[in-house]
């Protein structure tokens, strides 16, 4: 992954609202999470209101991906964060 992939990761993980910003936050702690849970989770844990629209927003913008009936970090998110060339 190139530099200038990672800047352009870094701007858009800045321009996420503060409840976006706690969602994915969230998928960092936990890596990948049953759809039922996180959603549950997200509402009662982090106060998030509409925690699927939040999470469908993050699949759009590749932070976050979606297995079969659960929400993962995604797959490139996971190796810079591992690597240390990203940090939040």
């Amino acid at each position: 992954m190139s530099e200038s992939d990672i800047i352009k990761i870094r701007r858009i993980i800045r321009s996420l609202s503060v409840e976006e910003r706690k969602v994915l936050e969230y998928m960092i702690k936990n890596l990948s999470v049953g759809e039922i849970i996180a959603i549950r989770e997200l509402r009662s844990i982090y106060g998030i209101e509409n925690p699927e629209a939040i999470l469908r927003k993050l699949i759009e913008l590749g932070l976050v991906e979606r297995g079969l009936a659960c929400y993962n970090l995604s797959a490139t998110l996971k190796r810079l964060i591992k690597e240390g060339r990203l940090k939040l």
